[in-house]
């Protein structure tokens, strides 16, 4: 007990006693050594405490920085998005407006040249077209002495009819002109010269409608009266019971001649107006509907049309004769009754028009007559020459031409010469010289007379004309009664 008393007591004094202390070392420091190294370790603490803190610092800038540039390189990246996105849409915007553009232009290239076709394509139907004049008089239509006994009933009564005056095409409507308009052809028998044919009555309106839009003109069917005054001959009419002939073979191709086969338009004598085709090779499509012939006189009648419980009977006339009719059906006045909706492979059309209000004397006669002579030789000056080529020779020019042509073949004329002459100055002199009745030497010498001069500069050749003038009026006028 007392050895534990003394050992507490030694360790109390010890603990009373500052300036001794022991390191871990097993080195005794004082206590103002402990002060220092606490100090210091406090120190070292502190500046520990103050690095970790500004490493912090810098760490917290440095991700405050990072954050920033981050954020900035989003921005600018976002802005820069944006911008290409702008560009984009600009760029997006422009080649919109020039593909627009461009479209607008194709498109309106495209339409010039729909445009420039469908001229070219006009130019070259009105090419095939060659349409006559018709200059009209009263005539008797229907089943004419001429026509013979073996005339139908339908062709009765025999009636008058006077007509407006109209045009009539040379030929029928052939397989190439259908085909240039409607970009087909619907014939069995193919041929570009042939007549088309296995058309009905409603292919042959729809093909014309397609022509007036393309070529802007109105063309139409002939009515029953106007193509059988044309077939007669019109005011040419020489009364044949065929058109063109009382010799069937020589105008129609029909069952006698023609194996059954369709031919070529224009390969048989035309009739008196030129007109081709007019009996045989194929009926022809009338815009009347078929019905009994009015016992009265008629002024250009309009297209007859089904009335009532009629329209059920559905037949419109078809005139002409075709290439396997018998002789009978080739003539001028007979009607074929026809199913409008049918489309026969020997039945076509013919084009028709409306044509001037008046005929050569209501042209001519007022405005250039005196003294009930029109141009009196010896009383015409150079202009009004030169004002009646302008208006006579544009109006009548086909007909002479078809007339000069007829004559030529009939006379032994410098060919050569003629034709220079029609070049020069124009059909009108050479139509007069080579169907005048003045002899052989006299039409030599004007054609020389007339050949390599100047007409507005020569007032002995305009004089000549108006006396040249004056004979082709009274020849038209004497060939038109």
């Amino acid at each position: 007990m007392k050895l534990i008393i003394r050992i507490l007591f030694a360790a109390f004094v010890l603990s009373m006693v500052p300036t001794v202390s022991v390191e871990a070392q097993g080195k005794i420091e004082s206590p103002l050594e402990r002060k220092a190294r606490l100090e210091r370790e406090a120190a070292a603490r502190k500046k520990k405490q103050q690095q970790e803190a500004a490493a912090q610092r810098r760490r917290e800038e440095e991700a405050r920085k990072k954050a920033e540039e981050e954020a900035a390189a989003r921005e600018a990246e976002q802005q820069a998005r944006e911008k290409a996105a702008r560009e984009q849409a600009e760029r997006d915007s422009m080649a919109r407006v020039r593909e627009g553009w461009l479209a607008a232009e194709r498109e309106e290239q495209a339409k010039k040249q729909a445009e420039q076709e469908k001229k070219e394509r006009a130019w070259k139907v009105q090419s095939m077209i060659h349409l006559v004049r018709v200059a009209v008089a009263p005539y008797k239509m229907g089943a004419t002495e001429e026509q013979g006994s073996d005339v139908a009933r339908d062709e009765k009564p025999v009636h008058k009819v006077t007509l407006n005056p109209y045009m009539i095409a040379e030929y029928p409507v052939t397989q190439e002109l259908w085909e240039t308009v409607t970009g087909g052809n619907p014939s069995r028998s193919k041929g570009a010269k042939k007549p088309v044919v296995n058309v009905s009555l409603d292919d042959c309106r729809s093909f014309i409608k397609q022509l007036n839009e393309l070529t802007g003109e109105t063309y139409r069917l002939p009515t029953e009266a106007e193509w059988e005054y044309a077939a007669r001959g019109g005011k040419m009419s020489r009364g044949y019971r065929y058109a063109g002939s009382n010799n069937l073979d020589e105008v129609a191709w029909y069952e006698g001649n023609s194996s059954g086969q369709l031919h070529e338009v224009g390969q048989k004598k035309p009739n008196e107006l030129r007109l081709y085709d007019m009996s045989g090779n194929v009926f022809e499509w009338c815009a009347d509907w078929y019905t009994d012939y009015p016992s009265t006189d008629q002024t250009n009648p309009l297209p007859k049309e089904p009335r009532g419980d009629d329209e059920y009977d559905v037949s419109y006339v078809a005139r002409g004769g075709s290439m396997r009719s018998k002789i009978t059906e080739c003539r001028a006045s007979f009607r074929r009754p026809t199913q409008a909706f049918n489309d026969y492979e020997f039945v076509g059309l013919r084009l028709a028009m409306d044509g001037y209000e008046g005929d050569l004397d209501e042209i001519l006669t007022p405005a250039y007559e005196k003294d009930g002579i029109v141009f009196k030789y010896g009383q015409i000056t150079a202009k009004e020459y030169f004002d009646m080529e302008e208006e006579f020779g544009a109006e009548y020019e086909d007909e002479m031409i078809d007339l000069v042509a007829q004559e030529l073949k009939n006379l032994d004329l410098p060919k050569k010469d003629i034709y220079e002459m029609i070049e020069m100055n124009g059909v009108v002199i050479v139509y007069l010289i080579v169907t005048s009745d003045h002899s052989q030497k006299d039409k030599l010498a004007w054609i020389q007379q007339c050949k390599d001069l100047d007409l507005e500069e020569d007032p002995a050749v305009a004089e000549l004309g108006a006396r040249l003038y004056r004979e082709i009026y009274e020849d038209l006028k004497k060939k038109n009664k």
